[in-house]
């Protein structure tokens, strides 16, 4: 197995800084790019060095190891010895996670990869490699960010049932202390859902015999229009048993909501 000397230099820097910027985000750190730069340059010039020692794989293990804890340490500030260690845990789990991805395509593709100390043949692209890190980085950083969003908007979400011309849908709602809208006739409280929902309602016939009203509403933005209906009820459980609100509209938002899916209402905050 053919190593280059330039080969390790930009895939360590690289890979370490990738793992780095994870280690740190996945704990909510202070994420400056200079020091975990300088961390990964650090990495890379033991990466490069290691080699010339002719280290048995056990002991090639431990001096992992002790760098990684190194690198965990000069990557940043940290306010407590626990978010050290949780780091330093977190740069080993990406670590393993990186080294487990690259080993898999490699093997796939046929070619030789040495996990423990990330060497390759030399007639492997340098850039297939760096596409790999940066896949997992990009799908790692993603993961990340939807478990922290679902956990803060998880104490705030609810099951929701809502019912019109006798038919009734089961939703999971969101309440929004940012949604203050209310119908000016009958002081209402507006709810508002995604066009995917608006059309399943169409589709089953709730909407019949009702032509609703267009609404105007201020924004940041100015202006805007949105097209309202009334419900006969909505059921929002909080447990087992739901809280009945007759006197309630529904508006149409005019685009999907931005959260991935994690709730297909926004309710009115009064319903909190």
């Amino acid at each position: 197995m053919e190593v280059y000397i330039e080969y390790a230099i930009i895939d360590n820097l690289a890979i370490d800084f990738l793992l780095l910027k994870l280690a740190r985000k996945s704990l909510k750190l202070e994420n400056k790019n200079l020091p975990i730069f300088f961390a990964a340059c650090i990495g890379a010039a033991i990466a490069v060095v290691l080699p010339l020692f002719n280290l048995s794989n056990g002991f090639l293990y431990v001096v992992k190891i002790i760098t990684g804890a190194l690198l965990a340490l000069l990557s940043g500030r940290f306010r407590t010895v626990r978010e050290y260690v949780l780091c330093f845990h977190a740069f080993l789990f990406f670590t393993f996670l990186f080294g487990g991805a690259t080993a898999a395509v490699f093997y796939f593709i046929g070619k030789d990869f040495n996990a423990l100390d990330f060497s390759y043949n030399a007639e492997i692209s340098l850039g297939a490699v760096l596409a790999i890190a940066f896949s997992v980085f990009w799908i790692s950083e993603r993961i990340i960010v939807k478990i922290y969003r679902k956990r803060e908007i998880s104490p705030f979400l609810r099951k929701c049932t809502i019912e019109a011309n006798g038919e009734k849908i089961e939703l999971s709602g969101f309440i929004d202390s940012g949604n203050r809208l209310f119908h000016k006739r009958t002081g209402a409280p507006i709810i508002l859902c995604s066009p995917k929902i608006a059309e399943d309602m169409r589709n089953k016939g709730m909407l019949l015999g009702s032509d609703g009203e267009v609404m105007i509403f201020s924004t940041v933005g100015g202006k805007s229009a949105m097209q309202i209906y009334k419900l006969d009820k909505i059921q929002i459980y909080n447990g087992q048993s739901p809280n009945t609100i007759y006197n309630v509209m529904i508006g149409f938002s005019p685009k999907e909501f931005s959260d991935g899916g994690e709730y297909d209402l926004i309710l009115n905050s009064s319903m909190a």
